[in-house]
């Protein structure tokens, strides 16, 4: 049988030991896991049209060949002879007034003079009226529309 004393001590073993089974069950526990981080879902790019372009404006800077030489300040009619000098002659018009060339047209027309005729050209980075000794020939080209792109 036992004693009140050994029934103490039993008490007091009992609680000691629920006290170290609590206590190693705490130690013991794992740390929680943390949960994931999210990971965010990614959004979509909006859809954005491609530029339409835009419409291009035309502006005629003459309509006339005395008007096309007046543009570039002197009034005569603007060299045609050529296509090559019609081209840069239309160029540098339509870059003169700040804009880009999209189209010009010459024509002839009869001449009648004694020894030269006066027409405009492009030379060394400037507009220049020059008199030709082309009269005998009869006719001359001139440019007599000149449209720029603004």
């Amino acid at each position: 049988m036992l004693d009140s004393t050994n029934h103490k001590t039993l008490i007091i073993v009992a609680i000691i030991g629920a006290i170290g089974a609590i206590l190693a069950a705490v130690i013991s526990k794992p740390e929680p896991t943390p949960s994931p981080i999210p990971i965010p879902k990614p959004i979509p790019s909006p859809i954005i049209p491609e530029p339409k372009p835009l419409p291009i404006k035309i502006k005629v800077i003459c309509d006339d060949s005395y008007e096309c030489g007046s543009i570039v300040g002197l009034p005569r009619e603007l060299d045609g002879r050529s296509e090559a000098t019609a081209k840069e002659n239309t160029e540098q018009a339509c870059i003169s007034k700040g804009f880009i060339l999209e189209k010009y047209t010459t024509l002839s027309h009869s001449i009648s003079c004694g020894k030269n005729y006066g027409l405009v050209q492009w030379i060394n980075g400037q507009f220049v009226h020059r008199e030709l000794s082309i009269c005998s020939s009869g006719t001359v080209r001139v440019v007599n529309t000149i449209t720029c792109k603004i």
